[in-house]
């Protein structure tokens, strides 16, 4: 059932139902936290052309999101999706950064994807999946940030998804390549937890 709801509501809406011969009236209400979800713009700021044509279908299946490819000055204070480290900037609110393997010889492998259930990136993806991706299989470059997600292969464990927060910034560090692997539900989780995760609101159901 789709109820429309006057334009610019926000906050707290209540729903009742009325039904004849109601024999438990008691569940009949709910409320609804309306217009929260996407307090912050999202900004794609990805080079590569075929990360930017992954990320807008990605994003573009997610219609609670306010998010462009446009970088303008009105999207300050935006969460940033970038595979470019050095393209970060001060005034961005959050990063989602994006490495990918290098050099022309990488293809998908299949892994098995362990995940720490108690942050909210990894929270509702399962214990242990199949992903084929594009992975970084090199040692992170710093130090910094907590791996959410590894991945398995032959024994080695691979830091894949890692979460930070540098200077009151959220940071998420995806060591993968989003547009040269195969359709991965875990794949997908583990890109819209983050943004979650990166917009602050770690109980958001969007």
């Amino acid at each position: 059932v789709s109820l429309a709801i006057p334009e610019g509501t926000e906050g707290w809406v209540e729903l009742a139902l009325e039904a004849p011969r109601d024999a438990l009236a008691l569940d009949n209400r709910a409320w609804l936290d309306v217009g929260r979800h996407a307090a912050l713009p999202v900004v794609v700021r990805a080079h590569a052309p075929e990360i930017r044509l992954t990320l807008a279908s990605w994003l573009g299946a997610c219609q609670a999101l306010a998010w462009t490819t446009e970088d303008t000055p009105a999207a300050h204070a935006a969460l940033v999706i970038t595979d470019r480290d050095d393209d970060v900037r001060s005034s961005d609110a959050a990063v989602l950064l994006f490495v990918p393997p290098s050099g022309p010889s990488t293809r998908p492998v299949v892994s098995h994807w362990i995940v720490s259930p108690d942050h909210p990136v990894g929270a509702y993806l399962p214990a242990v999946d199949v992903v084929a991706a594009e992975l970084n299989l090199s040692d992170p470059e710093r130090s910094g940030g907590t791996p959410v997600v590894r991945a398995l292969l032959g024994g080695r464990s691979v830091p894949i998804v890692l979460a930070d927060e540098r200077e009151g910034r959220r940071v998420v560090q995806m060591r993968l390549d989003p547009s040269g692997g195969m359709s991965s539900t875990p794949l997908l989780l583990a890109f819209f937890n983050s943004l979650r995760w990166l917009m602050g609101y770690r109980d958001a159901q969007t």
